[in-house]
């Protein structure tokens, strides 16, 4: 899998997010982590200048966050829709199309500092944490382009749910390098 794409938000803080297009509600950058704008509802945004690819990959760390709101990555948005999307929550995973069709659902403990990637190489959704894959999603052929992206739903307040180091690209060769400093937390001394 080649990385097209990568965004570790260390930057001055925006609203929006230069470089990303709002799907829905969109994201922010505070303290150098993204996070939701409103609370409530679906924060999406992808990033701009990515070709409408089909075989595509989503990664992204999720730092923070309370028990009630969630996020992850999202393959296949575009203006106005979110594609497809994970949601980690504190004790489950929840894989949707539009955040409202669920595609699938496993109960797991949330882990702050987790790499959570999304594929879609096809038709069937495949949901990895640390590289094992939890969730494999029912096949769905709604989209079958659009950019990477990620978000979240936020319950009650906006900006709890927090991410860092996201990347994105395509099959085209290759397996995947999860970059070292989000495998820190996994190295067993």
């Amino acid at each position: 899998m080649a990385i097209l794409h990568s965004d570790n938000f260390d930057r001055a803080d925006q609203d929006p997010i230069t470089g990303w297009t709002t799907a829905v509600a969109g994201l922010k950058i505070v303290t150098n982590q993204a996070t939701s704008r409103t609370n409530s509802t679906d924060n999406f945004s992808f990033i701009n200048g990515a070709s409408s690819m089909t075989a595509q990959w989503a990664q992204v760390t999720q730092t923070a966050s309370d028990t009630n709101s969630g996020g992850g990555p999202a393959v296949r948005m575009a203006a106005s829709r979110i594609g497809y999307n994970v949601y980690v929550y504190a004790t489950t995973i929840e894989l949707t199309r539009d955040g409202v069709t669920l595609l699938g659902s496993v109960s797991r403990t949330r882990n702050l500092s987790d790499v959570i990637l999304l594929e879609m190489n096809t038709t069937t959704p495949i949901v990895k944490i640390n590289g094992v894959t939890v969730l494999t999603g029912a096949t769905d052929s709604t989209y079958s382009s659009g950019s990477p992206g990620v978000g979240m739903w936020e319950n009650n307040t906006a900006g709890v749910t927090k991410f860092n180091n996201w990347t994105a690209g395509n099959f085209s060769g290759g397996s995947l390098l999860i970059p070292r400093h989000s495998m820190a937390h996994m190295i067993v001394r």
